[in-house]
């Protein structure tokens, strides 16, 4: 005799309802995207900052040689100035 069983199963699904529905994407991608655009904005901002600074720098030290060159040549001029007039014997 066999006997057949209906099979039943371990979880009930109801195969009628539709899948659940996630919520729109749109927000976020445009949140993300936004995100995005001021990243770059605040990298190029920083970059040209810190390219500034450089020029800067560099200007700097260029001016602080030539004022030190012209500081030396007129301790040159002077000492000679004096060794002219014998200051120096």
């Amino acid at each position: 005799m066999s006997d057949v069983l209906p099979q039943t199963s371990d979880h009930n699904e109801d195969t009628s309802t539709a899948p659940p529905t996630r919520p729109p994407r749109r927000p976020m991608r445009l949140v993300g995207l936004l995100l995005i655009g001021v990243s770059l904005l605040l990298g190029l901002y920083l970059l040209v900052g810190y390219m500034g600074w450089q020029s800067g720098q560099a200007q700097l030290a260029e001016r602080q040689e030539s004022e030190m060159a012209a500081q030396i040549a007129r301790q040159v001029s002077l000492a000679q100035d004096n060794i002219d007039q014998g200051s120096y014997t």
